[in-house]
C-alpha cells in the first residue's frame, strides 16, 4: 500500500540529501508535501530502504570527512523516522 511520508522541518541540505538517497529506490518518489515541505511517496518498505540509504551516505561522509554532508543525512533520516 502506498502512503506519503511527510518529512517536515529540514532545511534545504538535508531535502537534498533526501532526495538524492530517494533517487537510489525506485519505488519513491519525492513529492511536496500539503504545507510546502518535502514528503516521500512509497510502500513503507521502500521507504525504509531511503533509511538505510540515508544510513549508508551519513556512515560514507563521515569515513570521508564531509561533516556537514554527514549532519543532513542525519537530519533528514531523523525526521523521516519520526514519519508515520
Amino acid at each position: 500500500m502506498e502512503t506519503e511520508h511527510s518529512v517536515d522541518g529540514i532545511g534545504a541540505e538535508a531535502a537534498a540529501e533526501l532526495r538524492r538517497a530517494a533517487r537510489s529506490v525506485e519505488a519513491v518518489d519525492v513529492v511536496q508535501s500539503a504545507d510546502g515541505g518535502v514528503a516521500l511517496r512509497g510502500d513503507p518498505e521502500s521507504v525504509r530502504s531511503v533509511r538505510r540509504a540515508l544510513w549508508t551516505r551519513q556512515l560514507s561522509a563521515e569515513q570521508f570527512g564531509q561533516d556537514g554532508l554527514a549532519t543532513a543525512d542525519a537530519s533528514a533520516r531523523g525526521r523521516l523516522f519520526g514519519s508515520p
